[in-house]
């Protein structure tokens, strides 16, 4: 049995390709995450540095954001906001020994060897995406509304107030300031 094949039948890997995006800083790690995804059976779009945002705001249909530990937390939450303008897939932050979780990321996790870099993305890439969101006015991170709070503002209720985990301003959103997942209406078809 090649080594590809054996794990062909294991649980944790996608029955479809699921396209992920990955932003890393260092062209080696890059090309070996993109091995090992694609090995893994995910379709993958490489953000190499700061040059290749632009690939971040034309991707409307991916199923995760990586952030590579190698990636300057600024530029990190910049990617973030970028990925964000077009795509509410959910985000997986590597973290190196140390570092915080950003703000905004669904998924944080020290990973250190492929099998554990493989298993993070399989769990991240099985979180639903989001319903809704609402950019921070005065950061423009792109926050998750959690269902509760959609609820609410269903039921009627004026303005929702809601605290950016980035910058920490808080400020009062009406309902219809709510982006709502474009993929959501096809789950109701």
């Amino acid at each position: 049995m090649s080594a590809g094949l054996q794990h062909a039948r294991t649980p944790n890997f996608p029955t479809e390709a699921k396209k992920v995006v990955c932003v890393s800083w260092v062209p080696e790690l890059a090309a070996t995450r993109e091995l090992l995804l694609r090995a893994a059976g995910y379709a993958v779009i490489s953000v190499l540095g700061r040059r290749d945002f632009s690939k971040l705001e034309s991707t409307s249909n991916a199923d995760l954001l990586i952030l590579s530990h190698s990636v300057p937390r600024e530029e990190k939450l910049q990617a973030l906001i970028a990925f964000r303008r077009s795509c509410r897939a959910p985000v997986l932050s590597l973290l190196g020994h140390f570092q915080r979780p950003l703000p905004g990321v669904d998924y944080a996790v020290e990973a250190y060897n492929p099998g554990e870099f493989i298993d993070a993305v399989a769990a991240a890439t099985s979180l639903s995406r989001v319903m809704c969101s609402v950019g921070c006015r005065k950061c423009d991170l792109i926050l998750s509304v959690r269902e509760d709070v959609i609820a609410s503002a269903a039921e009627g209720q004026e303005t929702t107030t809601l605290k950016c985990p980035y910058c920490g301003a808080t400020c009062d959103y009406e309902p219809h300031e709510f982006l709502h997942d474009p993929d959501d209406s096809k789950k109701s078809d």
